[in-house]
């Protein structure tokens, strides 16, 4: 799921949830859950930030 949201944050250049999503990818790849639960929260807040404006986004018509 880290992996999905990852490729998808990069084509909306959404780099601080991309970075965060990268975390939880490296983590789940290590089978490490250190600070799992810490980075989980963080890429929720940033989803938080960032959903209702690619709502808007879609909304809008795409930008138009």
């Amino acid at each position: 799921a880290a992996h999905t949201i990852k490729g998808c944050m990069r084509y909306f250049g959404a780099k601080s949830v991309y970075d965060r999503a990268a975390v939880l990818e490296t983590a789940g790849r290590q089978h490490s859950l250190d600070h799992v639960e810490e980075s989980l929260g963080d890429l929720q807040r940033e989803l938080n930030v960032l959903v209702p404006h690619l709502v808007d986004y879609v909304q809008l018509g795409n930008g138009r």
